[in-house]
């Protein structure tokens, strides 16, 4: 039997009073994509932010041990930033 997952690691930062999502969108360019699902899937539809968050897509990095970890960080319209770190593990 072979345990597969993930490590998920999140910082949470509250960094402003707001974020004009549409100019961070604009700041970003290329690298801030649309969020496809806030919510996990048994979240009910009208539970919704009234402005989705901006993803930035960081990319990944490769740990002193080798080891490929994705980062990703959200902006939300409330003025707070969370990274997300993510490590595949088996």
């Amino acid at each position: 039997m072979v345990l597969r997952g993930n490590f998920r690691i999140l910082l949470f930062y509250d960094v402003a009073e707001a974020f004009d999502t549409v100019k961070v969108r604009e700041l970003l360019g290329s690298r801030a994509r649309p969020v496809q699902r806030a919510f996990p899937r048994r979240t009910p539809e009208y539970v919704s932010f009234g402005h989705p968050p901006v993803v930035e897509r960081v990319g990944s990095m490769t740990l002193k041990t080798g080891e490929q970890i994705e980062c990703s960080i959200k902006y939300y319209d409330y003025g707070v930033t969370v990274a997300r770190f993510e490590l595949p593990f088996e």
